[in-house]
């Protein structure tokens, strides 16, 4: 008797444990669509949050490009104005004129047909286009070049040059007149604006170099 009453429990504890296992079977099953629903809302949202994150960025890539460019335009304008004065040998008096209203403004220049400076103002003449590639494409005909980055020895800093084409009374090459701009002032110029907290502008030339930045 003893013996068939334990076989009935362990009959008994196997249908327990049979319908345990059932019924959280059937829980995860119930369960699966809302854990999926739920992963797959948490998926959604992270990459909302990136797509905003990206564009913030974008708008604020966007914002800093535009500060540079009309600086450089700025310079570009004011270089043009300030032609003949260059031409002239009147170094000094543009060099004060602009100083204070081109930021970035390292120096102005005049070169003659060799690119070497004859008239320069802070610093003094007899120094050469840093690329002398850029005085020929200046002879060749083109009017308006702005270079490519270049360290100078001179001012111990990253510049930037737009030069203009002279012609003589013929219409040939008769040399060019200058600004260089300071790179890093430049880069200033894009992080004007109030940047959230982790942001950081930098400015790149076409090899890649980053100016005016901490981290690049």
């Amino acid at each position: 008797m003893l013996r068939q009453s334990e076989l009935k429990d362990e009959k008994s504890n196997r249908k327990t444990g049979s319908l345990r296992k059932r019924l959280v079977m059937t829980l995860v099953v119930a369960l699966m669509p809302i854990l999926v629903l739920s992963v797959f809302s948490a998926y959604l949202d992270a990459s909302k949050g990136l797509d905003e994150r990206r564009a913030d960025l974008l708008l604020l890539s966007d914002d800093a490009l535009d500060g540079v460019e009309k600086s450089i335009d700025q310079a570009a304008l004011l270089l043009t104005l300030n032609r003949d004065d260059l031409a002239r040998g009147r170094c000094y008096k543009v060099y004060n004129n602009l100083s204070e209203v081109i930021l970035p403004l390292a120096s102005v220049a005049n070169f003659n047909k060799d690119g070497v400076a004859t008239c320069s103002m802070p610093s003094d003449s007899g120094w050469t286009l840093p690329n002398p590639e850029n005085n020929e494409r200046l002879k060749r005909g083109e009017k308006l070049i702005r270079s490519d980055t270049y360290y100078s020895t001179r001012d111990n800093d990253w510049l930037f040059s737009i030069l203009l084409r002279l012609d003589d009374a013929n219409g040939a090459f008769a040399g060019s007149v200058g600004f260089e701009l300071r790179t890093a002032q430049l880069a200033a110029i894009a992080q004007d604006g109030a940047l959230p907290p982790g942001i950081e502008v930098a400015v790149l030339d076409d090899r890649g170099e980053a100016f005016g930045s901490a981290r690049f």
